[in-house]
């Protein structure tokens, strides 16, 4: 069905929380051969879901698109996405868990529970909302990047 410009706009912003979510859903990974490696590997992995979701906060699609991999099935239509996406809301995100399920030299697959927020009050075009997620993620010249993932559970907050 082809909406109109303004009912476009309109379905996006009221759908933004799931894009939101399914975007945030591309990011997590991790990846190790020894014990020193994989500790840092982990900390590697869980500082990819806080840079995507300072890039969200901050708008920085550059920022947002550096922490996921180029070769994800959603990378294209993240990066053409963000900008309507960031136009119709200004959002505080939170990752507020992150558990990493497993681990290996090349993907690591995560879960963790982000908090997104309007930062304006009683904001009509977007709901506040917790998800919980599962990422999982790539190595890409030897940097974690976000590589594909899902929505498990969205609570909507106030």
């Amino acid at each position: 069905m082809k909406l109109p410009l303004i009912d476009g706009f309109l379905y996006q912003r009221r759908f933004l929380p799931f894009v939101i979510c399914f975007l945030f859903v591309l990011s997590v990974v991790a990846g190790c051969q020894n014990n020193a490696a994989q500790s840092g590997d982990q900390q590697a992995v869980l500082a990819v879901l806080e840079k995507n979701a300072r890039a969200t906060q901050n708008e920085n699609i550059e920022e947002y698109m550096s922490t996921v991999h180029p070769d994800s099935a959603m990378y294209k239509s993240s990066k053409a996405m963000l900008p309507g996406v960031f136009a119709a809301a200004d959002m505080k995100c939170r990752v507020e868990e992150s558990k990493i399920e497993s681990i290996n030299a090349n993907e690591a697959v995560v879960h963790y529970t982000l908090l997104t927020e309007s930062v304006i009050p009683n904001d009509p075009a977007f709901r506040n909302n917790r998800t919980k997620q599962i990422v999982t993620m790539r190595k890409h010249n030897n940097e974690w990047k976000m590589y594909s993932g899902k929505v498990d559970k969205v609570e909507f907050v106030q």
